[in-house]
């Protein structure tokens, strides 16, 4: 299994861009009673603790989503790498414990992403998939599985 760390700011049409810690000054034109005054603006970017390693297959599987729902699941995995829930999230729990599932619903289709985020070293997205089904199916749920399983004893 090759679990391969990730520079996203290199890969072509990346899907997930890590923030940098900077500050932006913006400058902001306000009228006053008297005069013109300028205020300042002070934006601060989120660091992003943790990284995001792609499992196997994962990142190919997830650059075969149309570009909409790899777009989404971009922001939603940036989500999480700011240390917030995903908008459209449920626990996969039969996967491992702290596996969740990113739902993403695209032009009537339903995709996945299956990750990981209970280590202390990175974010693990163990599978990608469409779902054509009510339930995850039986393979998909046991490739995750045995992800997780190589992730833990890596551990």
């Amino acid at each position: 299994m090759a679990n391969a760390a990730v520079d996203l700011d290199r890969i072509e049409g990346a899907i997930v861009r890590p923030c940098r810690e900077l500050s932006h000054v913006i400058p902001v034109v306000r009228r006053g009673r008297s005069k013109l005054r300028r205020a300042y603006k002070i934006l601060y970017s989120l660091k992003l603790e943790k990284r995001v390693r792609f499992c196997g297959s994962a990142l190919a599987d997830l650059q075969a989503f149309p570009v909409k729902a790899r777009k989404e699941a971009g922001r939603q995995i940036r989500l999480v790498q700011g240390g917030q829930d995903p908008d459209d999230w449920k626990p996969v729990n039969p996967v491992g414990p702290g596996t969740r599932e990113i739902r993403i619903r695209e032009s009537g289709k339903a995709y996945r992403v299956l990750y990981v985020a209970a280590f202390r070293d990175a974010i693990y997205v163990l599978h990608c998939f469409q779902k054509k089904t009510e339930k995850i199916p039986f393979a998909d749920m046991s490739l995750a599985a045995r992800r997780y399983r190589d992730i833990r004893n890596q551990e």
